[in-house]
């Protein structure tokens, strides 16, 4: 998801993608600081929990192989290895889940809110990031939206 030692892509806590243009990026295209300006959005910055979710495709879909808690404002943290009948970018990665992350399952035709605490190993599930994706492997991101498409 990076294009150089600046201009990284990136999507904002409200969901808008654009390119970083902060100038605190290593030589990986990683963030020395949270804060950051995004090139072709609104600015990015921290969004609530209570807005809906964006719309738009997943930036990895698969399935949890472990959960852990966390401390603190984090709620806690996932593997998710990629489904290979779905194509991208990323085949793992490590998704940090906050007191601003939205967890979902559809229900009929609407949905039903969920808690980190539902999310299982074996569970199918497809996330969207926020903010900066740190390029180890597996990528480590933030999870603006994890929708759960079927348990364990």
């Amino acid at each position: 998801m990076t294009a150089g030692v600046d201009g990284v892509r990136e999507r904002s806590a409200d969901g808008t993608r654009g390119t970083c243009t902060c100038g605190s990026h290593g030589s990986r295209g990683t963030h020395a600081r949270r804060r950051h300006r995004l090139r072709g959005s609104d600015g990015g910055g921290a969004g609530g929990g209570s807005s809906p979710p964006p719309a738009g495709a997943a930036d990895i879909t698969g399935v949890i192989s472990q959960v852990s808690a966390g401390p603190g404002r984090d709620q806690g943290s996932f593997l998710i290895v990629a489904d290979p009948a779905v194509t991208g970018a990323v085949d793992r990665a490590m998704v940090r889940v906050t007191a601003d992350t939205v967890i979902w399952a559809s229900v009929g035709e609407g949905r039903r809110s969920l808690a980190f605490g539902d999310l299982r190993a074996g569970a199918r599930v497809a996330v969207r990031f926020t903010g900066p994706v740190a390029e180890s492997y597996p990528v480590q991101a933030t999870a603006a939206e994890v929708e759960v498409l079927s348990g364990p």
